[in-house]
């Protein structure tokens, strides 16, 4: 077998793949790479034992093979090539021989019969649909921060697709944070949920962040995600996801409006002061201002910021966890945002005041005790 491919070309498809490659593994074939070379097509598979990655490139040459090779060292390799036409052979001794302007390096291979690759019964889809790959980025990027750490509770460390017919709604939660992003610009051909973990939430980011369309494909037990020349393939979180509709307040006594940059900054400072085992800052919502203050009884420190807002609905105070607070800030991308509390127990919502069209997007944080 013999063919001809780019180093920088080569050397992408590995990059893009390789993310999923774990440091230390008790399997020696997941530090490989596997190779499939058939109809004039190279395509690279890396794994996890968990994630599946490959992408594809056309290549001259009209042999097929399929094998595995030792993917740090050969990632080095064409890293201190340069930019240049490699020639790639596989030997008789089943060793990867690579050329190029005279200078020749080997490889040894392995058997991708060993390589672990998920199988997917046709029968065990629950649901296909179609999405563009920038509006499922920006989904994940606007609810990411608010997915559990906890491994006692495995389904909340991902975020939840809720599918329906004219609309996906997008989740996180870790119980004391929870973020939500509704598009109805994207419609599935069925109902259903899934549950795509965290590191396949970042793995998809990263890879499809310049795709144009991904069809999603869900069995029992995988979630394929493929475009033209790449694809995705993640074990499917176990469990039932906390309805977390229940937890959202229908309506609201206070609302307020505030610019976000200038009310996560004035976070930022008085947080400063606050506790920082148990970073609490107290909310004072009056008609025409909001009082940030924060303090630690134990260093004998405080602080205290005024935000010019607009509100209505009378006065009130809420404490909140600064940390918490600061990342939903972080994740919304609008100029104001519209705080919206009903008293000092219940949850306090934050949602941009615009959004791109048919798009909804919201936040919401649990109170803590004041005292």
């Amino acid at each position: 077998m013999q063919l001809t491919i780019n180093s920088k070309v080569l050397l992408s498809l590995l990059t893009t793949t390789g993310k999923v490659i774990p440091n230390k593994s008790a399997f020696p074939i997941v530090s490989c790479y596997r190779f499939v070379i058939a109809n004039e097509m190279l395509t690279v598979t890396a794994t996890d034992t968990e994630n599946v990655l490959t992408a594809s490139a056309e290549v001259n040459t009209d042999a097929s093979a399929e094998f595995c090779v030792e993917a740090k060292r050969l990632v080095e390799l064409l890293k201190a090539m340069g930019d240049c036409s490699l020639q790639l052979t596989l030997t008789e001794k089943k060793s990867l021989l690579i050329e190029y302007d005279k200078r020749k390096y080997s490889l040894p291979t392995q058997s991708a019969a060993d390589f672990p690759n998920p199988v997917t019964n046709a029968q065990d889809v629950e649901l296909t649909m179609q999405l563009p790959a920038t509006s499922a980025v920006a989904a994940m990027d606007s609810v990411a921060y608010a997915m559990g750490t906890d491994i006692l509770r495995p389904m909340m460390i991902g975020v939840l697709w809720d599918v329906r017919p004219n609309e996906v709604t997008f989740v996180a939660t870790n119980t004391k944070v929870l973020a939500a992003y509704t598009d109805r610009n994207i419609s599935g051909m069925s109902e259903g949920k899934f549950i795509l973990p965290a590191k396949s939430v970042g793995l998809f980011k990263n890879m499809f962040s310049k795709e144009g369309y991904v069809s999603v494909i869900v069995t029992t037990s995988y979630i394929l995600f493929a475009s033209d020349k790449l694809s995705l393939c993640s074990v499917r979180v176990k469990g039932n996801y906390p309805d977390y509709t229940r937890v959202i307040p229908r309506d609201s006594s206070v609302q307020v409006l505030v610019d976000r940059l200038t009310f996560g900054n004035a976070i930022g400072r008085v947080s400063i002061c606050a506790n920082q085992l148990n970073p609490l800052i107290k909310l004072y919502v009056s008609d025409d201002a909001l009082r940030v203050e924060a303090s630690d009884i134990n260093y004998n420190v405080s602080a205290s910021e005024v935000v010019v807002c607009t509100a209505n609905g009378g006065d009130l105070t809420v404490g909140l966890s600064a940390s918490q607070l600061k990342d939903m800030l972080s994740a919304i991308d609008a100029k104001e945002v519209q705080m919206l509390l009903t008293n000092p127990s219940r949850p306090v919502v934050l949602r941009p005041t615009t959004t791109e069209k048919n798009v909804d997007i919201l936040g919401l944080i649990m109170p803590m005790n004041i005292g």
